[in-house]
């Protein structure tokens, strides 16, 4: 809780305005800078998401949920190891990006209601746009192994990193190796920021934040599961 220094009303932590007399307790944050709230995760993710609680518009948020979606939808091909379905490696790349930003964009509203009603319930109190925007530069460590390993990945192995004839552990084990460690280090990031962000937003426990961001995440990977392998089988 602030309290006013005015009316000594006592308000939300976030509140700009006095719920009473309506001066100003703290500056406002219209927008938030990409970039910076990027490094700011990375460097700091308390102070961070704080300054992100604090933003009146998240901005930036669905874009990086396309991130998201096309990487997942390529970790999907990937996990099924269903590159023998597409006939050439520039149609999976092709067609991995544009289902990619179609799933992001489904995913973001998916996942943030998910994660709102699930911390909701442990007596959080933040709001839907506090998880959406928690969820969404929670990613930052998804997103950049998306632009920066995924390409090697593809740039080593080709069309072989999503077939098991051969394995792409087979052609390349080191690497292959280097680059699973990475991406779930980065996954494993995320999961942590994830929980960092959803204890600020919503004022709630360690164990309460672990919960409800663990638990959203379980639930929509298990329909993304399930959703790519009735679309692999209809689709492809």
């Amino acid at each position: 809780m602030i309290f006013c220094p005015l009316c000594n009303e006592s308000n939300d932590e976030f509140a700009t305005v006095c719920s009473h007399c309506h001066s100003f307790l703290q500056n406002r944050i219209p927008h938030l800078d990409l970039f910076d709230t990027a490094w700011g995760v990375l460097e700091n993710p308390h102070k961070t998401f704080r300054t992100i609680a604090f933003a009146e518009h998240k901005s930036y948020a669905f874009s990086l949920f396309a991130f998201f979606g096309i990487g997942l939808f390529f970790a999907l091909i990937f996990f099924f190891k269903s590159g023998d379905r597409f006939d050439s490696l520039l149609q999976l790349i092709v067609l991995s990006i544009l289902c990619g930003i179609a799933l992001g964009g489904c995913l973001a509203p998916l996942i943030s209601l998910l994660h709102y009603r699930l911390v909701k319930t442990a007596h959080g109190q933040g709001h839907f746009k506090a998880s959406l925007a928690v969820s969404a530069y929670s990613l930052i460590p998804i997103v950049l192994s998306i632009i920066f390993v995924l390409p090697i990945e593809i740039s080593a192995f080709g069309m072989y990193f999503f077939t098991f004839n051969p394995s792409p552990a087979a052609i390349n084990p080191g690497l292959y190796s280097i680059l699973i460690g990475i991406n779930l280090f980065c996954i494993l990031w995320t999961i942590v920021l994830f929980v960092i962000g959803t204890k600020i937003s919503f004022g709630v426990s360690y164990f309460r934040a672990f919960w409800g961001s663990l638990t959203s995440i379980v639930i929509a990977g298990f329909l993304c599961m399930w959703g790519m392998s009735v679309a692999l089988n209809r689709f492809f």
